[in-house]
């Protein structure tokens, strides 16, 4: 089972409720770009997937662990995963 590090800082309580609602969308979105950029640096074939998705999932749970909230997330990551 595969979990994020970190997620229940994104969905805090005391954060604005409009942050909350779009929380999932912006770490998917951040998930996504973050692939791209391992695929696209890595040469990967289809072949590399695993290995790609692996290195993608560190990525981001590394990114999320770091910081306190999603708005911490996107500013300091948001060179190296998009």
């Amino acid at each position: 089972m595969t979990t994020l590090v970190g997620i229940s800082i994104i969905f805090a309580k005391d954060h604005a409720k409009e942050a909350n609602e779009n929380a999932f969308s912006e770490v998917f979105s951040m998930a996504l770009g973050c692939l791209d950029k391992v695929w696209v640096d890595s040469k990967a074939t289809y072949m590399d997937f695993p290995n790609v998705l692996t290195k993608t999932q560190l990525a981001v749970e590394n990114a999320i662990s770091e910081c306190n909230c999603l708005a911490d997330v996107l500013a300091s990551n948001s060179q190296e995963l998009r």
